[in-house]
């Protein structure tokens, strides 16, 4: 959906709004950068839509979601004049079901989780295959799976918002003052993102390795500071919550694990297993990059939903806020911590603050325990998700149980 950009700064017309990159000194001296990317399900809705194979077809685009991919897909196939059914966790909050219908989306409810909803999602469009469309008989209907996370138009479509990223970011200080620029593609130090099956995270390092091929051919005919590897790995934080945390614990097993559910309030993040190439990236990400997991309370994401709300005065779900957190925790007067080095199967075993805390006097940030030499002049890059699966009643209620107390347990000091 769209086209790539060329690195460093060529702007091309896009069927998409451009997002912001938003500087916000307020969160974080460290983490200062905003984004709010909504482009991948309308990327592989799009693909489908335009190949030849489709044309003169009624297609019925379906999709399992726990709610902002659903809504992504809605919005794209009601723009192309296709219906869109949602299937969705009996878990979904009435208020995205609510939205998802203002969409244009039939919903069906049903199942604990995704992988129950999508199985009956495919009950759905095995008794509509080939069946006649509405008000045409002579039309069978051809119905279509869009897959939330695991599939490479999804990656494509995200990995434009790192092209925007090239152009949006401003040179390192240093290098405006010298009027030199340094061999970075990407003058970005970290990106913290949430995940759920990792497409999001996916599509960032799909970027990230289209950015750095594109650079390193017009950094061959140039004649840059350095002109072999960029000056700085780029740290990626994948952050879950405590019962969505499929990630974390394949990266700790080594292999895929499937969660025998989802008990996590961030619903957004509810996928049981993640996609293979979530898993590959994490455990063997491209020259370059490096990736840490994050798995951090419930009550942490409600914390950074509240910052945001407040500094920002924008509204996020809590699979947004996980991010916030990420970015500006633990701080002395909220927790104390460690950092758990132990290794299973030969990896890192994730940092989790819910099973990990001791009682050091000494707090490190999470950003520190990733990022090396952070500094005031380090670039770090809040991927905001999305934000449908939120009210302000809900907001509020977060902040009646944070004042309760909640996320005190398993001996989280708050």
């Amino acid at each position: 959906m769209g086209s790539f950009e060329d690195p460093r700064q060529q702007r091309k017309p896009k069927p998409w709004i451009e997002t912001p990159l938003i500087e916000s000194t307020s969160l974080s001296q460290a983490a200062g950068w905003l984004t709010f990317p909504l482009r991948a399900i309308g990327n592989l809705v799009l693909s489908y839509a335009s190949d030849p194979a489709n044309q003169g077809k009624q297609l019925h685009f379906f999709i399992a979601s726990a709610g902002n991919a659903g809504l992504a897909a809605a919005f794209a196939a009601n723009a192309l004049s296709y219906p869109c059914t949602v299937c969705v966790p009996i878990t979904t909050k009435p208020v995205m079901v609510a939205k998802l219908q203002e969409a244009g989306a039939t919903v069906v409810q049903h199942g604990a989780n995704l992988d129950e909803a999508s199985t009956h999602m495919k009950s759905i469009m095995d008794a509509l295959r080939g069946k006649p469309a509405d008000g045409d008989s002579a039309v069978p209907v051809v119905p279509i799976a869009l897959h939330p996370f695991d599939h490479e138009k999804i990656w494509e479509g995200v990995s434009t918002m790192v092209d925007e990223l090239a152009y949006q970011m401003p040179p390192r200080e240093d290098e405006a003052e010298s009027g030199e620029f340094d061999d970075e593609s990407l003058p970005i130090d970290g990106i913290i993102c949430s995940v759920g099956g990792g497409g999001l995270m996916n599509g960032i390092i799909m970027g990230i390795e289209r950015q750095e091929r594109m650079y390193g051919k017009a950094r061959a005919g140039s004649t840059y500071t350095n002109s072999t590897e960029r000056r700085n790995n780029i740290h990626i934080i994948a952050t879950e919550t405590q019962g969505a945390d499929a990630l974390a614990q394949a990266v700790a097993k080594g292999s895929l694990v499937s969660l025998p559910g989802i008990t996590s309030l961030a619903t957004s993040l509810g996928a049981i297993r993640v996609a293979q190439r979530t898993l590959d990236n994490a455990l063997y990400p491209p020259a370059g990059v490096k990736v840490h997991t994050l798995v951090l309370h419930d009550a942490d994401a409600a914390k950074g939903v509240l910052t945001l709300a407040e500094d920002q005065k924008l509204l996020v779900e809590l699979a947004c806020g996980i991010c916030v957190e990420t970015a500006i925790g633990p701080t002395p007067s909220r927790r104390k911590s460690k950092l758990q080095g132990k290794r299973v199967n030969g990896h890192q075993k994730p940092f989790s603050p819910v099973n990990d805390y001791g009682t050091q006097t000494e707090v490190q940030s999470y950003l520190r325990r990733f990022i090396p030499n952070l500094n005031s002049k380090s670039r770090v890059v809040i991927v905001i998700c999305g934000g449908s699966n939120v009210s302000l009643e809900m907001a509020a209620e977060w902040r009646q149980k944070l004042e309760e107390g909640w996320g005190t347990e398993n001996g989280i000091v708050a």
